[in-house]
């Protein structure tokens, strides 16, 4: 399971605590601040996921269909 960003070492279930008590609503808002994102950047459509579903665990088939892998448009 997809559980976290391995580069911030934080799971998206504390992502999501931080991004409901601080009204975050975007991946950028979260990485600016440095909460997650901010290297690789493999965890991005998870975390997108996470914001609009408020799902916190994933299996990585889940969003195979998602077009961003890291920073680069496949």
């Amino acid at each position: 399971m997809v559980n976290r960003c391995i580069c911030s070492n934080i799971t998206f279930s504390e992502v999501k605590k931080i991004a409901d008590k601080e009204n975050f609503q975007t991946v950028d808002e979260l990485r600016i601040n440095e909460v997650c994102c901010r290297n690789c950047e493999l965890c991005r459509p998870y975390v997108e996921e996470m914001l609009k579903t408020g799902e916190t665990s994933f299996s990585p088939q889940d969003l195979s269909n998602r077009e961003y892998v890291g920073r680069d448009k496949i």
